[in-house]
């Protein structure tokens, strides 16, 4: 259950190589609910005579307000001209044509949200509902390919990706005096088109392997260079510093970020970054994350099919609000909630009697919470009476929680088969706790009292481990006191200290 997986490898009709690459990466890091690759609008094309739909763009990722907007261009590089003019052809080509593809789409999402489809026949709806104009929040990607051997070539080694130099602006990228192979303030003003090629695209998707971390990263940079003139040997560069530095609201942020003025960055900084032991523990230690990954792509795989059980709001646009709070946490939470679940399944998840539940807490959004349902099946009553009771105490779990903790906001459930058996089930429930009426909550104390749910402190999940995300090396044993016992391990491990390098 801890093994990290790999990108999805997914063969779609009518997609290039280039496409589906892309497409890949973005399924793993975004996961299937949220990525949609080549969307097209019902257009027909005047010239063609086609009445078939245009593309929009070539992959779509929608979040609740965040939209990232991804143009995929492959165009062949010239090496047996000029330099210059080659840079010249291939810059108009691919980056310029991306920003014109980004815009037009950025266009037709704010005004005919209601007119995309995820075929060419435009018989199929785009299935998530699109944040309204005032409350969107675009991020826009250009990614260009085959140019990072003619890069490394040009330079006589390196990576081959762009470099980032922000003194080159917009038209100043295919002037007479223009600079192959660096890539600078792109597209309009206020309008920032971040532009990421072979090899830049594939760091980033994998490091950044969440919305909400991709996200963060994307804003940051923008940020960044609105006042900050930078040159890097490659965006991997600005990469590295960026997740070694955290700002003071214990966020990943660049260490030169509101100084204004410029900045170099030095090209072994990635090198160095990947060679740190500390950045080994900590994949070593995200293993475990991907449980949880693994559980969101369970729900969200019933929900795109259509072969959910039981629904109070059926179809993709009425469970993804559900999905997206458990997706809307980055790695290093995912990571906490990865090692809770999985302590939880270890101790209980095989009782043959069991009523076992764990509540989590986000500690980057603490108004977020999760609780983990552990119920087993009894022997002498049908399975859909089980089901039917398990739901019951979802519900009631996360009114538990809102009546114990009325600050909270967004309250999540899940339902998971305790005991050994061949065919297992997973229920999900989402309570929005905004507006709760409190002249129910004797009601529900007296509930929670009849099944037995929360009458021990549960305000322990609320309490910060001890897990850190770029582990410290462990010595082979730690001396510890009795309240160390049942913290989480330094190590970064995800289990107990007692069970990882304690020692009384």
């Amino acid at each position: 259950m801890t093994c990290r997986p790999g990108p999805y490898h997914v063969s779609v009709p009518g997609f290039t190589d280039a496409e589906r690459y892309l497409h890949s990466l973005a399924r793993h890091s975004f996961l299937s609910m949220w990525s949609y690759g080549n969307l097209f609008r019902d257009q027909p094309d005047l010239k063609s005579g086609s009445r078939e739909g245009k593309e929009i763009c070539d992959l779509l990722v929608v979040f609740g307000r965040d939209v990232v907007i991804f143009s995929d261009k492959d165009c062949a590089f010239d090496s047996s001209i000029d330099v210059r003019t080659a840079w010249r052809r291939w810059y108009r080509k691919a980056v310029f044509g991306s920003v014109k593809q980004i815009y037009g789409a950025e266009r037709w999402i704010l005004e005919e949200p209601e007119r995309i489809y995820t075929d060419n026949a435009c018989q199929h709806p785009f299935p998530i509902a699109l944040p309204s104009p005032d409350q969107i929040r675009i991020h826009r990607v250009a990614v260009v390919h085959s140019i990072a051997g003619p890069c490394a070539q040009h330079f006589g080694g390196g990576s081959g990706s762009l470099i980032l130099d922000t003194t080159i602006v917009r038209d100043d990228h295919f002037g007479e005096d223009c600079a192959p192979f660096r890539t600078g303030i792109v597209g309009k003003e206020g309008r920032f088109v971040h532009v990421l090629d072979d090899t830049t695209v594939e760091i980033l998707l994998r490091e950044l392997d969440t919305i909400d971390d991709f996200v963060k990263y994307l804003v940051k940079k923008e940020l960044l260079l609105a006042d900050t003139v930078v040159q890097a040997p490659g965006e991997e560069n600005l990469l590295a510093d960026y997740l070694s530095s955290i700002d003071d609201r214990g966020e990943h942020n660049f260490s030169f970020a509101g100084q204004g003025g410029g900045v170099i960055l030095d090209e072994a900084s990635w090198a160095q970054y990947l060679a740190s032991p500390q950045v080994a523990r900590k994949k070593t230690a995200d293993e475990v994350s991907y449980v949880w990954d693994r559980l969101i792509e369970e729900f969200a795989r019933h929900m795109i099919a259509g072969t959910q059980h039981y629904t109070t709001h059926p179809g993709i646009r009425g469970g993804e609000p559900a999905v997206r709070m458990m997706a809307q946490i980055g790695r290093y939470e995912r990571r906490m909630m990865g090692a809770n679940l999985v302590d939880f399944l270890e101790k209980y998840g095989r009782a043959v009697r069991v009523k076992g539940v764990r509540v989590m807490w986000s500690s980057g959004r603490p108004n977020l919470a999760f609780v983990i349902l552990l119920l087993s099946r009894p022997t002498n009553r049908p399975y859909e009476d089980y089901r039917t009771l398990r739901r019951h105490l979802l519900e009631l779990c996360c009114l538990g929680i809102k009546v114990r903790f009325p600050e909270s906001e967004d309250i999540v459930s899940i339902g998971l088969d305790a005991g050994s058996h061949e065919h297992r089930s997973e229920d999900l429930f989402y309570f929005d706790a905004r507006e709760w009426d409190h002249s129910q909550d004797a009601q529900v104390n007296e509930e929670l009292q009849a099944f037995d749910l929360f009458q021990s402190d549960i305000r322990g999940g609320r309490r910060k481990g001890g897990m850190k995300e770029y582990p410290d090396a462990p010595q082979l044993r730690i001396k510890m006191k009795n309240r160390d016992a049942n913290r989480l391990c330094p190590c970064g491990s995800g289990k107990k200290f007692k069970r990882c390098h304690g020692v009384r």
